[in-house]
């Protein structure tokens, strides 16, 4: 069953779907090259990181284990930073021959639920779900700086330029029920909230795409309303604009040049990847979604290849236009994939 830490809703859904079995592509036994690049797949269910080596497709499962309930990653150089949501800490890896090294544990205090994290360089920003609270690390030693309240259920993270925007999903744990979504912008220079800015029901996720900022708003899972992407310019800090791409859209990736590709979940039968265009036309949403196996959760772009984790199928695929190409079982619940 899965045990990320998400709003209720969510979890029903998971917890009456049981996993699928499948073939996979065999672990390569020979030594991970650390200078070919890497895609990271962080096991959520699995408590460990496997990679998938891009230069020769091979996959090594089970690289190095994690705290509990991994929910997200970021690499920062030649480190990695994991996200635990129930151990409450972060943990610090660098790359170093053909493995993973685990070289640091910093708690972020009981209960807080760490959920995303983002980067500026010389600091790290992490949303605590449970506390309503963004904390801020020092990576090399790795700790705590300071604190910074924000608003209701913060879960997606982003820096850009001289900020930190959190997406506070509003969600209340004792009515389980959504109220509204915000964005909240940080001033790093002083770990201050210097705006806030209202968007729609449940925003999870944050990229910067060219100069604006897209944020994935999930929706309530249908009961009430679906998912929709906003626009924000962050110059500004207003609403632009936003698409009605329907369906439980969750993380996002953009590939550089105009589409942006979308985990769309998918529970029952196929999971879904919807893409639109930087300039806001839907290519592929709930009602032509791409296929992939269930429970598509997070995607990545890098050199023409789309890849996507499946959490409930336990896969990670690549798509080639509208078709899945390669497959791997990189192990228990993949979640969160980052190129590095």
């Amino acid at each position: 069953m899965a045990k990320k830490l998400v709003p209720l809703s969510f979890l029903v859904i998971i917890l009456i779907i049981s996993s699928c079995s499948k073939d996979s592509n065999p672990t390569n036994e020979n030594p991970i090259s650390p200078s070919h690049p890497w895609l990271v797949v962080l096991n959520n269910l699995g408590y460990d990181i496997s990679i998938l080596d891009l230069e020769d497709n091979n996959l090594y499962t089970a690289v190095v284990g994690t705290g509990e309930v991994p929910n997200d990653l970021i690499a920062v150089n030649y480190d990695l930073f994991v996200v635990n949501s129930t151990s409450n800490n972060i943990s610090r890896y660098t790359k170093s021959d053909s493995t993973l090294l685990l070289e640091d544990v910093q708690g972020v205090g009981v209960n807080t639920n760490p959920f995303s994290i983002t980067s500026k360089g010389d600091r790290l920003y992490v949303s605590c779900l449970n506390t309503d609270e963004v904390v801020v690390l020092v990576p090399d030693p790795l700790y705590e700086e300071d604190r910074v309240e924000v608003g209701t259920a913060p879960e997606g993270i982003l820096y850009h330029q001289g900020n930190v925007y959190v997406a506070c999903t509003g969600y209340n744990f004792q009515t389980y029920q959504y109220e509204d979504g915000y964005i909240y912008q940080i001033n790093t220079s002083n770990h201050t909230v210097s705006d806030s800015i209202k968007v729609g029901i449940n925003p999870q996720h944050l990229i910067k795409v060219e100069d604006k900022i897209h944020v994935c708003c999930t929706g309530d899972y249908g009961v009430t309303c679906n998912g929709r992407i906003y626009i924000i310019n962050p110059g500004s800090f207003t609403v632009e604009d936003s698409l009605l791409i329907e369906g439980t859209p969750l993380q996002m990736c953009y590939d550089g040049y105009d589409t942006i590709w979308v985990a769309a979940g998918g529970w029952a039968g196929s999971g879904e990847v919807y893409c639109y265009t930087a300039s806001g036309s839907i290519v592929h949403g709930s009602t032509n979604p791409i296929q992939v196996p269930t429970g598509a959760m997070d995607v990545a772009y890098y050199q023409g290849r789309l890849f996507v984790s499946c959490f409930q199928n336990d896969s990670l695929v690549e798509l080639r236009g509208d078709s899945v190409v390669n497959a791997w079982a990189p192990g228990d619940g993949p979640q969160s994939i980052i190129v590095w």
